[in-house]
């Protein structure tokens, strides 16, 4: 895997509400650990430095235990795009002491083609399908994407397509996603792992028993130690609005089914907003005067681009050379389901 661009100092900045060149100056005077140009300018901020900088500021949102869950039930809704685009842009801000660890549920496994180039065959890599049934451990699911920076896999393949018959019953659902969340805590001991999960678009029960275990997690941990979030992104079209509504609810009914009182964080997002199509805004205005859904609509909205699948057929993220305005939205994104809020920096 090629690793993500550095964070920028404008980007820094703007989250600390403060000049690029009174950043860049304070960078210059308080660290050496800066990557800089032929002509000794400030090109990018290392990872361990941008989150140093934004905890002393009051945004240490990363040293939680973050979950991010992609749910939809209508294909092509850029799904997997959006939890690669925000693994990549969590490497940016977080220290790698804490390990960023993606779980595909999905058995196309399109994340394990772009973050591996490689899709392992079903004999040769055990997957969730073969943990949900009992057949392999933690261990032999879990596989590095790069160690020394602490990037980590559950990956997939065709295997997983029998992921639901291995929660054939009410109980499996309840407890064996809870169980391997709970597993991976307990593997990286001492840290906040923060754990992205590509589902498969469907009303599956994997994709339930993700949802309730992150919803039964909040029990253990308060708001400042865990943040678990449900992201519903769509496509500009009502289609995708109907599906959109669905996912919300099958959400809402799964909780109540199995009794659980709490409820993730949940962001809805517009995947390609085209600002020259009628019904890009269309769709924002249908969300934003929804009865249900207009609590739960993200401030960010995702701009359409090429850079995206270019990117994902390189085997990239879009954030590999300079910044498209694709990479910004999904940057600005992931603060908002962090919950940064703009403030100025401490003297």
């Amino acid at each position: 895997m090629e690793l993500p661009v550095p964070f920028k100092v404008k980007e820094l900045s703007q989250i600390l509400d403060v000049s690029t060149p009174a950043v860049s100056q304070r960078l210059k005077n308080t660290t050496a650990e800066l990557f800089k140009s032929d002509k000794n300018r400030t090109v990018g901020i290392p990872r361990e430095t941008a989150c140093r900088i934004l905890t002393e500021n009051g945004h240490g949102y990363f040293f939680r235990k973050n979950i991010f869950l992609a749910h939809t039930i209508v294909g092509g809704s850029s799904k997997t795009s959006s939890i690669w685009s925000f693994f990549n842009a969590f490497i940016r801000i977080s220290s790698k002491q804490n390990p960023l660890i993606i779980i595909s549920t999905d058995s196309q496994a399109s994340i394990d083609d772009i973050s591996l180039a490689k899709i392992q065959k079903p004999e040769e890599q055990k997957v969730l399908a073969d943990y949900f049934s009992g057949r392999a451990t933690l261990e032999e699911i879990l596989r590095p994407i790069n160690e020394s920076e602490n990037l980590w896999i559950v990956p997939s393949n065709l295997n997983n397509v029998f992921l639901d018959k291995a929660l054939g019953s009410p109980q499996k659902i309840k407890t064996e996603a809870l169980r391997l969340l709970t597993e991976i805590y307990k593997r990286f001991p001492n840290t906040n792992p923060s754990i992205f999960i590509d589902t498969m678009p469907a009303l599956s029960a994997s994709t339930g028993s993700f949802i309730l275990a992150m919803a039964q997690l909040m029990k253990e941990f308060s708001p400042e130690e865990y943040n678990p979030v449900v992201c519903i992104p769509l496509r500009s079209d009502s289609t995708s609005l109907k599906g959109c509504q669905i996912a919300f609810d099958e959400m809402r009914t799964i909780l109540d089914t199995f009794g659980v009182q709490e409820t993730p964080n949940t962001k809805i997002f517009l995947a390609n907003y085209d600002k020259r199509l009628s019904l890009s805004s269309e769709i924002l205005r249908t969300l934003f005067s929804h009865p249900t859904l207009k609590d739960y609509v993200a401030d960010t909205v995702i701009r359409t681009s090429a850079e995206i699948p270019k990117s994902s057929y390189q085997h990239k993220s879009i954030f590999h050379d300079k910044l498209p305005a694709v990479a910004t939205d999904y940057q600005d994104l992931l603060l908002e389901l962090l919950g940064y809020e703009k403030q100025g920096a401490n003297a």
